[in-house]
């Protein structure tokens, strides 16, 4: 009766830890994708804000999306930003927003893309196809936007 208790006890933890292991594996499965979305968010405001920029952006004329990516202990960023002279120009930048990943998320290298007012919204930055890679815990989405229409996908 003792070992037949003791073997439950031992099923009903193992049990117990597979359940732990897979339920860590979907919350950052959860919170890659929400995190790619922002992103892939924050990429579609700036298109938009090329097609029609607000009257807080006169004389800007492109907007766009940085990726930082930091050494730790620090995250990496991604920055909504307006320009005025162009899309490599840094001179006269305007940040709109600015956000963190979390600890654990990363990206796969620093990157931009742009898109121009003058362009009608499409990408300046870029002569083909551009992808963010975001990983965390050995999980792993790409941000693709199409060149030159900046159409947002999250793989």
């Amino acid at each position: 009766m003792l070992i037949e208790l003791i073997v439950s006890v031992g099923i009903v933890s193992i049990l117990a830890v597979s359940a732990l292991v897979s339920l860590s594996s979907i919350k950052d499965k959860k919170s890659l994708s929400s995190e790619a979305d922002e992103i892939k968010t924050q990429i579609e405001r700036a298109r938009v804000l090329a097609l029609n920029p607000s009257a807080d952006f006169t004389g800007y004329n492109y907007f766009g999306v940085n990726i930082v990516s930091a050494t730790a202990p620090a995250n990496d960023t991604y920055q909504l930003v307006a320009r005025k002279n162009s899309a490599t120009d840094t001179t006269d930048e305007k940040s709109i927003s600015t956000f963190s990943l979390t600890p654990t998320s990363n990206f796969n290298s620093d990157k931009s893309i742009f898109f121009g007012v003058k362009e009608q919204g499409r990408v300046v930055n870029r002569s083909s196809d551009v992808g963010f890679e975001l990983n965390k815990a050995g999980l792993k989405k790409t941000i693709s936007i199409s060149y030159p229409f900046g159409v947002v996908e999250v793989k």
